[in-house]
């Protein structure tokens, strides 16, 4: 085989800066199944799924996986597990450290028999760890002759996952901005009468619980600090931080 990684990954990696996923192995019936993870939560994220060209793949039939972290470098060594199963099967899925050298294009592979129709996805940092993962769907070798070294029952394709934190399809800074206003509400809210005088003089939010020393009972805002003698609460001041 004959890939060139890194020029891959590097396109992989331009394009998903734009939250789109690069794949042309559509054609060939490869989709990729996003992983169900609330906002903000960690999952292995697909970045990329390319079909060899008949250069590339010299009569291969295997499904390449690379692993990124966070910022883009290659997960090596065997310190990440990939999975790897065909359709109608019941037994436990192939499982596979990612432990090429960094000289190799793919931190693993899967070999394609060219009956089945399988599909990949990441386990995490232990071949038993079942992180949350997109999984890519689809692959087979059942496809026409191209030109020597992709012919019928020998096609295979690179996959490279990365270690992501699930964000929105669309971003919307105004619903960022409603959260944090309604936060920044809740904070200066109440009724107790150390609220009620902090927001009548415009002290902002507490940034201090509530405490007793020298006599008072007092809590720290933004502004300044709320204070009242213990023998009164109800006569409420402040004075400058």
């Amino acid at each position: 085989m004959n890939v060139n990684g890194n020029q891959y990954v590097q396109q992989f990696l331009t394009t998903v800066q734009g939250n789109q996923v690069y794949n042309d192995a559509v054609p060939y019936g490869v989709q990729i199944q996003e992983a169900q993870v609330a906002d903000g939560e960690p999952y292995w994220r697909v970045i990329g799924v390319h079909h060899l060209l008949p250069a590339e793949n010299e009569g291969a039939l295997t499904v390449l996986v690379e692993a990124l972290d966070e910022v883009g470098n290659r997960v090596r060594q065997g310190r990440v597990f990939a999975a790897s199963t065909w359709e109608g099967r019941h037994e436990p899925p192939d499982v596979k450290a990612l432990d090429k050298v960094s000289s190799d294009p793919m931190g693993c592979d899967f070999p394609l028999g060219a009956g089945a129709t399988y599909s990949v996805w990441m386990k995490g940092e232990h071949g038993e760890s079942n992180d949350p993962s997109d999984r890519v769907a689809g692959f087979h070798t059942r496809h026409n002759d191209e030109a020597p070294g992709n012919t019928w029952g020998h096609h295979s394709f690179y996959v490279v996952f990365q270690r992501s934190r699930k964000g929105p399809s669309v971003l919307d800074q105004g619903a960022m901005l409603r959260a944090a206003r309604g936060l920044r509400d809740e904070q200066i809210g109440g009724g107790s009468p150390f609220a009620v005088y902090a927001r009548d003089h415009n002290l902002g939010a507490p940034v201090t619980p509530e405490f007793s020393a020298g006599g008072f009972r007092a809590r720290g805002y933004i502004g300044g600090v709320v204070f009242a003698p213990l023998a009164n609460v109800a006569d409420v001041a402040h004075v400058l931080w």
